[in-house]
């Protein structure tokens, strides 16, 4: 289980010595971010399989539609045989001026 809410969920049908929870994050101990300069754009990563059914395509139109008040690169990483139409497809909507 990932939270403690769905492994409280499940050991109501479940054993619960047999849920373990697994936590699905970052260590920000570890992986901190380092300040911002002032102007700097931020960075928004994506990296997976780039295929239709991820919805790609939704990310890539928020990105865009924040771009005015919150400025940030997009960066998509992963491959997929149909990557050249999965390319035109992101291409295809991005903002005028933007991404």
């Amino acid at each position: 289980m990932t939270t403690e809410a769905l492994r409280a969920h499940v050991a109501t049908i479940a054993p619960p010595d047999r849920i373990h929870l697994i936590p699905n994050g970052v260590d920000l101990a570890r992986f901190s971010p380092a300040a911002r300069a002032e102007g700097r754009r931020g960075r928004i990563v994506y990296v997976g399989r780039l295929s239709a059914e991820k919805n790609l395509s939704a990310l890539v139109r928020a990105v865009a539609a924040v771009q005015p008040r919150v400025p940030a690169e997009l960066v998509l990483i992963g491959e997929n045989l149909d990557e050249p139409a999965i390319r035109r497809q992101l291409w295809a909507c991005r903002a005028p001026g933007g991404l």
